[in-house]
């Protein structure tokens, strides 16, 4: 059962408009973002899927996953829609277009 997405209350946003920033200003929100971004995806994996994901990768609104075994890359091709959906719903932020899957190179 996955828990609904808690809504932001106005304490929560102004300290997250802060971190935000002070991230910004750090030049480390990109590094900080992809650590949350690879730790979503392993989750919506699953334990087995997440031991096969070698890598996740961004580049202007595309997200790529690589897998280490094919029938991973395969099994995430047939439900591609819906892995892209929910990425978007949980990155409502950052404009997700694409999903896309490649194989890990050894």
């Amino acid at each position: 059962m996955r828990r609904k997405p808690r809504k932001p209350s106005p304490e929560w946003s102004a300290v997250g408009s802060f971190v935000e920033d002070s991230l910004k200003r750090l030049g480390v929100r990109q590094e900080v973002h992809k650590v949350s971004l690879e730790d979503w995806c392993r989750k919506w994996l699953g334990e087995a899927g997440s031991r096969s994901l070698a890598k996740v990768t961004v580049r202007k609104g595309q997200v790529t996953w690589e897998f280490r075994h094919p029938a991973w890359r395969q099994e995430i091709q047939a439900r591609q829609d819906e892995a892209l959906k929910a990425l978007q719903a949980a990155f409502p932020a950052e404009g997700y277009k694409e999903l896309k899957t490649a194989l890990a190179r050894s």
